[in-house]
């Protein structure tokens, strides 16, 4: 159980304490590989993917959309941070819309961990640090094509009003958490966007 709350925390300090500037480390080299888009054939034109032998998966995201580096200032201290892309520049505010994946290894003690765990514990962990956000009841989904639980927040965060989505998975006993975070009034324009992320998303191994 402790692992699982380590891992919440460590998401929410790059929500929240590097999200706003996450997206200019566009300097930063890439740890994933990003490789021409072949799969699934349904992706737009000019996507790229980015694979992660580590933990065993591939995502695709737009071109125009910034790699996140776990080197980067805005992440370097979140030993869960996989990968991650920032969205084009939005005039007068240092937040950009993004995507960020993260994983842990679950040790042998946590091998009856369950998504219903893992949800509870996010929700202790954000009302706890983040008042200002209001968690939706949590609903059944799919990452990877295994099943997730999908947590929505919504509220003011640093003087930002966002909308974010955690999806979390269980697989091959490693906690996957894929988590989209916009402004609120730019989810209508993004929601495809975020869509196409989360369903290219797959499992590898």
């Amino acid at each position: 159980m402790k692992k699982c709350v380590a891992l919440t925390c460590a998401l929410l300090v790059m929500l929240f304490g590097g999200a706003c500037n996450s997206a200019t480390d566009s300097s930063a080299t890439p740890s994933a590989t990003a490789v021409p888009v072949t799969t699934p054939p349904n992706l737009p034109s000019g996507w790229q993917t980015e694979a992660d032998p580590t933990f065993g998966f591939t995502v695709a995201h737009p071109k125009s959309w910034k790699v996140i580096s776990p080197n980067a200032p805005s992440v370097a201290d979140n030993p869960a941070f996989l990968t991650g892309f920032g969205g084009p520049s939005q005039p007068g505010s240092l937040f950009k819309a993004n995507v960020s994946i993260l994983g842990q290894e679950i040790p042998p003690a946590g091998a009856e961990l369950t998504l219903a765990d893992v949800a509870e514990q996010a929700n202790q962990v954000i009302s706890r640090t983040y008042p200002g956000l209001v968690a939706a009841p949590t609903t059944d989904a799919t990452l990877g094509g295994i099943p997730a639980i999908q947590i929505e927040y919504t509220g003011v965060e640093h003087g930002v009003d966002l909308t974010i989505t955690q999806l979390m998975a269980l697989h091959d006993q490693r906690l996957v958490l894929l988590t989209t975070s916009a402004k609120t009034n730019d989810v209508a324009d993004l929601g495809a966007t975020f869509d196409t992320i989360v369903d290219s998303f797959r499992f590898t191994d």
